[in-house]
């Protein structure tokens, strides 16, 4: 997912210099073209294929999630993306990067929902929020590692490279163990126990731990209906949550590290692009190694208030200082400190119980 953020800072260093494919043809993008490519998961153009592929990536994942477990849901999450990265890599024609795009999406959103609902279930209550930033600090990882490789490797090359890393990927999971929670709710007791051994160790208390997990399920699996969305509690996070994910949307964090390379060209940057690009993406993984030491804890509130904060004071400076000057070149990205957007995906799997049917 970080390489799919990044992979268009690398396609639009190249254009400006050469704009040729793997077969030699010279490749063309218009402005909205660009555009397509580089918008993230809706956080811009409201018609982004990239974003409509998560859409549609999101509200499948939530089935296949439920019916073929978690480990299966990681390895058929990336398929699409594998098909998406190959076209991206052979692309000899603006339009089969589009449709690339779209699948690299639907791989985006299935990935999203898979992996954070995985790495919440996975360790052990006292160590989960580390867990899950570290999976936050991967991604943004990746989107540093596939912008710094665009500076020696062409576009193709670089796509054709991220799906090497998928196929890796798809090699690993299956050595992975299955959700212990998604085994309990299911009936698989003696996997669970096996599971739950091999994660916490024998002198670990499994069989209380298991006991738990069977008590919360049932607790909201003995109503079928809707009507737990009517309760007070459910409806106080819902709007809590959604804030959060307002606020992180409309940050614009996203979209100005996906176009990174537009933006310097912009404001008329001699230096190498894809260099600065990267030097910027590394600020926000020194947040995210940060807030990895700082989450489980000084807790959930206090970063993301710490988080909030960096990030707000940046976009005063940055709002001042181009309300102040005459010109409209601006030299300062603020690319959330703290890294806010690591926060809101995992306080959603903590704050609302899932219900396994």
């Amino acid at each position: 997912m970080g390489m799919s953020l990044s992979w268009p800072n690398v396609v639009e260093s190249h254009h400006f210099e050469d704009n040729s494919t793997l077969f030699g043809n010279t490749l063309y993008l218009h402005p909205w073209q660009m555009d397509m490519l580089s918008t993230w998961a809706g956080m811009g153009c409201t018609n982004s294929l990239i974003s409509i592929g998560s859409v549609l990536g999101l509200l499948f994942a939530g089935w296949i999630v439920r019916r073929l477990g978690r480990k299966k849901s990681l390895i058929v999450a990336v398929l699409p993306g594998l098909v998406g990265w190959a076209l991206l890599g052979l692309a000899y024609n603006a339009y089969l990067m589009l449709i690339g795009r779209f699948l690299d999406g639907i791989t985006s959103g299935m990935v999203t929902l898979t992996a954070m609902t995985y790495a919440t279930e996975i360790p052990d209550a006292a160590f989960r929020g580390t867990i899950s930033t570290i999976c936050c600090f991967m991604f943004l990882m990746g989107a540093c590692f596939c912008t710094a490789i665009g500076i020696a490797l062409t576009w193709y090359y670089v796509a054709l490279g991220n799906m090497c890393v998928l196929l890796v990927y798809i090699c690993i999971v299956p050595f992975l163990p299955e959700s212990p929670t998604f085994l309990v709710v299911t009936g698989q007791d003696d996997r669970a126990i096996k599971v739950l051994e091999r994660l916490r160790g024998t002198y670990a208390d499994i069989t209380n731990e298991i006991k738990l997990l069977k008590k919360m399920n049932d607790e909201i699996t003995s109503d079928t209906s809707w009507g737990f969305l009517l309760q007070k509690k459910v409806q106080k996070r819902i709007l809590v949550l959604s804030i959060l994910f307002l606020v992180q949307a409309y940050s614009g964090t996203a979209v100005l590290r996906a176009n990174a390379v537009r933006i310097l060209q912009d404001s008329g940057v001699t230096t190498n692009k894809s260099m600065v690009a990267t030097l910027l993406l590394l600020l926000p993984i020194a947040g995210a190694f940060v807030l990895c030491h700082l989450v489980d804890r000084a807790g959930r509130k206090v970063c993301l208030a710490i988080s909030l904060t960096l990030m707000s004071i940046s976009y005063i400076f940055l709002g001042t200082r181009v309300y102040l000057q005459k010109s409209t070149v601006v030299s300062l990205i603020p690319l959330e400190p703290n890294n806010t957007a690591a926060l809101p995906p995992y306080f959603t799997t903590e704050r609302l119980v899932q219900r396994i049917t």
